[in-house]
């Protein structure tokens, strides 16, 4: 449990954020920004195969943190989980208040940085670039500036001197 810390304007688009966005009310939109804030970072996580036990979500008036609650059957889940909520735009903290019914060590996360690709990073920490997507539900090689990744896999461990394989193309961070 803890709070996590994101970069706010980077991460996945959850929402229309161009010239034609809708501009809230604050006396009468709140609650409805906030359900539709909450159900779509729900949607995200269930969209991964990602479950929270008796959970819920909570969103701050700024609209920037977001509590969530519960339980998660492993720990990896659990990370994921907050990783998902945390890498999404507008997102600026993560405040974690969910358990873990198979406890587990926590993992090591890496905070993308300019210049890095999948392959750089799955070196710096001896893993595979298989590894890196799969434990951070990458479905392409692209990572954003300042995301942050799951770099350490609690169940193996980091110890096995992993051959890491060089991109065919560069892919470069997107900012």
């Amino acid at each position: 449990m803890g709070l996590f810390s994101f970069l706010k304007n980077a991460g996945a688009k959850l929402f229309n954020t161009g010239d034609d966005a809708k501009v809230l009310d604050p006396n009468t939109d709140i609650i409805a920004h906030k359900n539709e804030v909450i159900g779509k970072l729900q949607t995200v996580i269930s969209g991964l195969g990602l479950q929270i036990d008796n959970g819920s979500m909570d969103l701050n008036d700024a609209g920037d943190t977001v509590t969530v609650y519960g339980q998660c059957q492993t720990q990896a889940e659990k990370e994921k989980i907050i990783l998902a909520i945390g890498n999404s735009e507008g997102i600026a903290y993560v405040d974690d208040r969910t358990t873990v019914l198979n406890p587990e060590p926590e993992a090591d996360f890496y905070t993308v940085q300019k210049g890095d690709n999948l392959a750089s990073i799955a070196k710096k920490n001896n893993i595979t670039i298989a590894e890196l997507k799969e434990w951070n539900n990458l479905a392409s090689n692209k990572v954003q500036l300042k995301s942050k990744l799951k770099v350490a896999d609690i169940t193996l461990g980091n110890d096995s001197n992993v051959e890491t394989e060089a991109p065919t193309t560069e892919v470069k961070v997107t900012e």
